[in-house]
């Protein structure tokens, strides 16, 4: 018999993943090759779940090496490539991936560097991009005592529209831009 803070971590984890495959699949990646933004869990649901070769570059060694663990336990560190890159500075030729996705970590950069980081995930990603981060509600809640900004997501819409077709789509307490690049 499980106590309730065991079912509770139960539930949270599956959450975890449910949330990270919804966007998963709005981003439209089976089988494609994927830039993973901020090394994390996404990038092990993307190899297991969608059959994806994904890259995952962080400017943090201990966030890579953390991952890395995580993907190995999962069984699908043979499909995942941990590369210690910034994301607002990235060494990738133009259009090197199919999608490049962005899971909540644009609001760990330095404001000033944002513009250049998505126009960097515009630039190596040939399909799409995908920008996931959280409405005010879900940023209080999740980083209320740490020294994080905010996106402001009226602005980062405005930027998304002028490169392409933007679906906008609530998730949770988080708001998901999927960008289809526009033809040359």
């Amino acid at each position: 018999m499980r106590d309730s803070a065991e079912e509770e971590k139960i539930r949270d984890e599956e959450d975890f993943v449910k949330v990270r495959k919804k966007v998963l699949d709005l981003a439209g990646v089976n089988n494609l090759e994927i830039l993973d933004i901020g090394a994390g869990p996404l990038s092990a649901i993307a190899a297991k779940y969608y059959s994806c070769s994904v890259t995952s570059v962080d400017i943090d060694r201990k966030e890579l090496r953390l991952w890395k663990e995580y993907a190995e336990k999962e069984g699908v560190s043979d499909r995942i490539s941990f590369e210690e890159e910034d994301a607002a500075d990235l060494y990738y030729c133009d259009d090197a991936f199919d999608v490049c996705i962005s899971f909540c970590a644009l609001h760990h950069f330095p404001i000033k560097i944002r513009d250049q980081a998505l126009s960097e995930f515009r630039r190596v990603s040939s399909k799409r991009f995908i920008i996931v981060e959280y409405t005010e509600e879900g940023f209080s809640e999740v980083h209320s005592r740490e020294d994080f900004e905010p996106v402001n997501l009226k602005k980062l819409e405005e930027n998304l529209k002028e490169t392409g077709i933007t679906r906008v789509i609530p998730v949770d307490k988080m708001m998901v831009y999927v960008v289809d690049k526009k033809a040359q």
